[in-house]
């Protein structure tokens, strides 16, 4: 069994790994085209800032950039520091970073699937997570975070809102306050990325209902198991003390 289980776990990462090369060749494939050759509007305008003002300056800017996005524009300054005037590679980064936003939807479909729980479902869950990887890759919505250097913007919300949600879900099946407090995590890292993902602090109200009530239903559950095998036992007792009687009478 020991063996049996170790090959299939070997098929699994196999298969996994097999998955993440997809996905990375399938990105840079279907965005091939896809290019920035000079920064207009938005861009040049957050590279003008680049341009006169060091890290805490423009992370926290005392002339403000629009709404308050310090965690984006502190990436955002790194990202230039990183790249600096090599347009083309702009493009090329963002692609990387939705391969990455495609492999985090990969294991997160897999996971909400349950189906790799189950041996003969493991190749069902691998291929779910992968289509839904490549569906993304090559939707209208990557390709405008790819095009732009602003893409950087929608693709790190979009990350942490993906696995704001998986810290949600791992919490809502019980795997402990750890997976909470990394919802939370990447909540408070979101909504100082984009402010629109403030509309997902419900989700946080709905997942302790959801565990409160859970584990309430498992409570009562529990108890009525035991005080059914309690009344078990009892009945069991009475049976064989009431053998024992009629044993003891009959030997008399």
């Amino acid at each position: 069994m020991a063996h049996i289980s170790k090959t299939q776990n070997s098929k699994h990462v196999l298969m996994t790994g097999v998955a993440l090369v997809l996905l990375l060749l399938f990105g840079l494939f279907i965005n091939r085209h896809l290019s920035i050759r000079a920064l207009y509007g938005d861009d040049l305008y957050l590279w003008s800032f680049y341009g006169c003002e060091d890290f805490w300056s423009f992370t926290f800017p005392k002339v403000t950039k629009g709404n308050f996005r310090p965690f984006y524009w502190a990436l955002s300054y790194l990202e230039f520091r990183l790249i600096g005037p090599h347009v083309h590679w702009y493009a090329r980064f963002n692609v990387l970073l939705n391969v990455a936003i495609a492999w985090v939807i990969y294991f997160f479909s897999r996971r909400l699937s349950r189906l790799t729980r189950m041996p003969q479902g493991m190749r069902i869950g691998q291929a779910v997570g992968l289509l839904t990887g490549m569906l993304y890759l090559q939707s209208h919505f990557a390709a405008y975070q790819i095009a732009q250097v602003l893409g950087l913007l929608e693709s790190l919300a979009l990350l942490l809102a993906l696995l704001t949600l998986w810290g949600l879900f791992d919490y809502m099946e019980g795997r402990g306050t750890r997976a909470y407090l990394r919802a939370c995590l990447c909540f408070f890292l979101v909504i100082f990325t984009h402010e629109r993902y403030i509309a997902m602090a419900p989700l946080f109200y709905l997942a302790v209902l959801t565990q409160y009530f859970t584990e309430r239903r498992l409570c009562r559950r529990f108890a009525r198991l035991r005080t059914s095998e309690v009344s078990r036992t009892s009945h069991h007792r009475a049976s064989a003390d009431a053998t024992d009687r009629d044993t003891s009478a009959s030997g008399m």
